[in-house]
């Protein structure tokens, strides 16, 4: 191991070498329930089941811990996640309380093999691979999970902690339950990038960060070669939909995945095919009366739209009835008012001739 693996493994100096607990499994069988619960932090709202009272006090087993999430065993930088507390009388309680508030976090395992020692290089390479078993349970937990007493700097491995004894040691503390995502096999920050590159995030990626198209043609091209007998006349773009999505899944559930049928959204374009000419026949007959259903249904639509028009048609003939008539109308009235304007103009009577010829003109005598 180099220098930069050891600076990524935990700060052991004041205990050089982490403890475990050397305790032999003891089975106790008990028909009572053990307890795991979120214990909400000083900004979480008020928790409805904080108001509950467990009765612990008769518990044999009580301390409370909190998930902190590795990549590989030692990392130093790591996630902090949600507290628990946990109560029990049995180690089986104890281990299933456990369980069901870290199997979330654990992933598909990685196996390493065939180490070896680069040319010119002190790191070593291994082959990695995935688990044959896909989805890890509670059998599995010891292989993911450590304990740590965060002031003493203890850790505990599950499998020496199988006993009443080891687990009343832990009682009123608050303990760090360190999950190791991809399990306790990656022992190193080297395992952890080699396993990343090669298993994790092994889909090439184009200059955008996207993945690459030929990777998607050769997911999509697997896909139809194992899928096409199950699913017929499907389309192509269809198919790269579905690799798409196995490519934006974790690494660890791709295989599954490819495996599998489409996901949920894509079921209704991945129809299984049918077996003889008389399945396909029926088959084809309700799509037909489907298809005759919905065309009669628009049928019936273009039917009213019509009768709609022809009302709005004879209605717009009445319109333009009226219209011309309001015309003639104003034509009409417009003549009228000519001749009543001619009516009253302004004209020369006896009067005002007599009045005209009484004014004579005079020389002006104020203007040379």
């Amino acid at each position: 191991m180099d220098g930069n693996e050891k600076s990524e493994h935990l700060n052991t100096s004041d205990n050089p070498e982490a403890e475990y607990l050397d305790m032999d499994f003891e089975e106790n069988h008990d028909d009572s329930q053990g307890q795991a619960r979120h214990v909400p932090s000083d900004d979480d709202d008020e928790d409805p089941l904080h108001a509950e009272k467990l009765e612990a006090d008769d518990r044999l087993i009580q301390f409370k811990a909190t998930v902190v999430l590795k990549d590989f065993k030692g990392q130093r930088s790591n996630e902090v996640g949600d507290t628990f507390e946990f109560v029990g009388d049995t180690v089986e309680e104890i281990f299933e309380s456990m369980w069901s508030a870290a199997s979330s976090f654990c992933n598909r395992a990685l196996v390493f093999s065939n180490s070896r020692r680069l040319s010119g290089s002190t790191k070593l390479e291994y082959d990695v691979e995935w688990s044959p078993k896909v989805t890890p349970d509670i059998t599995d937990m010891e292989d993911y999970i450590l304990m740590q007493d965060p002031e003493s700097k203890k850790v505990y491995s599950l499998n020496k902690s199988k006993t009443i004894e080891a687990l009343m040691k832990w009682n009123g503390k608050q303990l760090n339950m360190i999950i190791h995502s991809y399990s306790l096999s990656v022992q190193s920050l080297q395992m952890w990038m080699q396993a990343d590159s090669k298993l994790i995030q092994p889909v090439q990626k184009d200059r955008a960060g996207a993945h690459s198209t030929r990777e998607a043609e050769l997911l999509k091209n697997q896909l139809k070669s194992e899928h096409s007998w199950r699913y017929t006349d499907v389309a192509d773009i269809n198919w790269s939909m579905w690799a798409n999505f196995i490519q934006s899944s974790p690494a660890h559930a791709r295989e599954a995945l490819a495996k599998g049928t489409p996901p949920d959204h894509l079921l209704t374009v991945f129809r299984p095919g049918l077996e003889n000419a008389s399945a396909k026949l029926s088959a084809m007959r309700k799509d037909l009366q489907v298809a005759k259903t919905v065309n009669a249904g628009y049928g019936q639509k273009v039917k009213t739209l019509q009768a709609t028009f022809d009302n709005i048609s004879v209605l717009m003939a009445d319109m333009k009835v009226i219209v011309n008539s309001l015309v003639e109308k104003v034509t009409e009235d417009e003549k009228l008012l000519t001749v009543v304007a001619q009516s009253a103009s302004v004209a020369e009577n006896e009067f005002s001739l007599s009045l005209a010829e009484g004014v004579n003109d005079c020389l002006d005598t104020d203007h040379d």
